[in-house]
């Protein structure tokens, strides 16, 4: 016999409860913790004195990732600093995951890649309609290996019209792969940023053709 891996399911209303889920999923299951030998807090001579835990796969569904606020408002008095907040994912959204521009230190922005295909998509439903699965956006390059430790968290951004038969609408819907990501620190700003990309996307695809 040899191990399996083991995915980890969740279905959550929102962006806040999805993370409140995946944490404590987290220290449920037999995740894989590890020292990593770089990135991820290891020093330059590859030494990281804290250890991490991962989840094999995760497989996250939004039912209602509009919602708002689109982040955990944590009470104050708790004596615990809240990740996240509105203000920093609507910056996220419009300076980063909307914004072409990059340093000219940046071997990649999710921005720059995204904005090289983001009018195209707009353009693609709004010619040939909704009744297709061709709409995706590519965030992953293939020359990414080739620079060795700078790599894309976030790979690639597909998404999928379906008419909502009870309410009578088209639903642009979002699958979001990640290889990784900071599961306290990123995930509600990651989400919530592209929840407000996806708004921005309705808005200017329009109705169907």
């Amino acid at each position: 016999m040899h191990e399996l891996l083991s995915p980890v399911f969740v279905r959550a209303r929102n962006i806040p409860e999805a993370w409140y889920l995946l944490l404590k999923k987290l220290f449920e299951v037999d995740a894989y913790t590890y020292y990593p030998e770089w990135g991820g807090g290891a020093d330059e001579s590859g030494v990281c004195t804290n250890s991490r835990r991962e989840f094999d796969f995760a497989v996250v569904q939004i039912t209602h990732p509009w919602e708002r606020p689109l982040c955990d408002m944590t009470p104050p008095g708790l004596g615990i600093t809240p990740p996240t907040s509105m203000d920093e994912i609507e910056r996220y959204f419009a300076s980063y995951l909307l914004c072409p521009h990059r340093a000219e230190d940046e071997a990649y922005t999710y921005g720059d890649r995204i904005c090289r295909q983001i009018d195209d998509l707009v353009c693609y439903y709004r010619t040939y309609g909704f009744e297709h699965v061709k709409g995706c956006i590519e965030v992953a390059s293939p020359d990414d290996l080739a620079r060795g430790k700078s790599l894309p968290c976030l790979r690639v951004l597909d998404f999928k019209v379906r008419p909502d038969r009870e309410a009578g609408v088209y639903r642009l819907h979002l699958f979001a792969y990640f290889r990784a990501w900071d599961l306290w620190g990123a995930f509600q700003t990651n989400l919530g940023g592209l929840q407000l990309l996806k708004e921005w996307l309705v808005e200017k695809i329009g109705p169907h053709p």
